[in-house]
């Protein structure tokens, strides 16, 4: 179960303004069209229009980061290209010369009706993005997360914005829009506006600080400790609990297709040196197997924690429920919090482990507990007795134990790590009644 964030809306509700502003200009200033005029009228501008949005989305914004995360933005992006390829589709189609015999003689009337059908799917589709176009979830995020979709991401932006170019000035040697003096306005209005900030943000990335790798320790079987050097002495722009998607080059050779995740901590930050953990969850092991000292780094983001949004600024005690090395997505979250957001909320974390000796990062956890007082810790050991840490399950008799005098109505839970924890955890948690709006959970 994932809370979907506000903010995934404000990509789509802009895409149907621009539309219809658009669409609204033309028909205006022309005379009644056929159903085929109407069709390829539609088709066309909301192509453009998708083809801004897409390349909108490819432009590295920092607030947009922020505000939606990368699962929602990738859905949007998913979304986005099925209607683009439709549309193109159906664009292409109402230009040949058999459609257009066969359905010329049909009055405008039905092409208006067409019209609205056409407009209620494109509402449709846009509101329930990706589901509406059959997609199952689970099949879309291994589309997402193929290495194919990745070497796509490398491209997309680029290719994306020569397409816009081009259908840019396809359109300005159309008479129906060329001597439309409103609907040249919006169009280089949009087009100015969306190409700008890409063509800006792209310039600005040639001349932002350039990473280097001076060294890497594997802290687990996934995760290693990543120590990288800028020559630029100002990175507070960075906090911590920031995460990016981190690639590594060698020369002008990108060689992890598939980004990377990549976690800051409290002591990241020292003089032109920047320190990251990075999960290394594939099968190929890219990180162990072809990375090395003095390879560039490449940053995308920060990117947005998914509850962050939602749990900041709220009077509600926090409870994160994390094992093994699903500690380091709930720290993020609490960094972030803590020292982004300056939250007061009471804040726990429970770590289970295996035994003493799987224990890292006491130093940090301890460092949160000093400097913030309404944060605290536990930690649970599963296979070894000791004084100091608890010793067991996070089961039901656990759960009941630590929110005895707690009000669940008052309470907020964050569980992640395995798939088999979290899903163990959230079934214990509703048991007790919490209510599932409280509850968000990250594998």
């Amino acid at each position: 179960m994932t809370h979907k964030n506000r903010y995934q809306w404000f990509l789509p509700i802009i895409t149907v303004f621009m539309f219809i502003t658009l669409f609204a200009a033309v028909l205006r200033q022309s005379n009644p069209l056929t159903m085929v005029e109407l069709l390829a009228l539609t088709s066309g501008i909301y192509s453009y229009v998708l083809l801004l949005m897409i390349a909108f989305l490819s432009t590295p914004l920092k607030w947009l980061r922020k505000k939606i995360t990368e699962e929602h933005q990738k859905d949007i992006l998913t979304g986005f290209f099925v209607l683009l390829f439709v549309f193109v589709a159906i664009h292409l189609l109402t230009r040949l010369a058999i459609p257009t015999l066969i359905l010329d003689s049909i009055s405008s009337i039905l092409g208006y009706i067409s019209l609205v059908l056409l407009v209620t799917i494109v509402l449709l589709t846009i509101i329930f993005s990706p589901q509406s176009f059959g997609i199952a979830r689970n099949k879309l995020k291994k589309i997402t997360a193929s290495r194919f979709s990745h070497f796509i991401d490398l491209w997309m932006s680029r290719v994306v914005v020569i397409a816009t170019l081009v259908a840019y000035f396809h359109i300005t040697l159309i008479p129906l829009y060329n001597q439309n003096n409103l609907f040249m306005t919006f169009i280089n209005l949009y087009s100015l506006i969306i190409l700008g900030v890409y063509a800006f943000k792209t310039f600005q990335s040639y001349t932002s600080p350039k990473y280097k790798l001076i060294d890497s320790t594997r802290i687990t079987a996934q995760h290693y400790l990543i120590t990288t050097q800028s020559n630029d002495a100002q990175l507070n722009q960075y906090q911590p609990g920031d995460i990016f998607n981190i690639r590594f080059k060698q020369g002008n050779k990108i060689i992890t297709d598939n980004p990377l995740k990549a976690y800051t901590l409290p002591d990241s930050f020292a003089g032109n040196q920047l320190r990251f953990v990075v999960k290394d969850s594939t099968p190929e092991q890219v990180f162990q197997n072809n990375i090395s000292q003095g390879d560039n780094v490449i940053l995308e983001g920060p990117n947005q924690n998914e509850a962050r949004n939602i749990l900041k600024n709220q009077a509600r005690s926090l409870y994160l429920f994390t094992a093994g090395s699903g500690i380091f997505s709930g720290l993020s979250l609490i960094q972030q919090l803590l020292y982004q957001e300056k939250s007061e909320q009471p804040i726990t974390l429970i770590w289970s482990l295996t035994s003493e000796e799987d224990i890292y990062l006491l130093d940090i956890l301890n460092t949160l507990k000093e400097t913030f007082l309404n944060f605290n810790y536990r930690i649970i050991l599963t296979n070894e007795k000791t004084t100091q840490y608890d010793y067991g399950f996070i089961d039901a008799t656990y759960l009941e134990q630590l929110l005895n005098n707690n009000d669940l109505d008052t309470t907020s839970f964050i569980i992640s790590g395995p798939k088999t924890f979290v899903q163990a955890t959230e079934t214990f948690l509703q048991q007790m009644n919490v209510s599932e709006k409280h509850i968000f959970t990250e594998y």
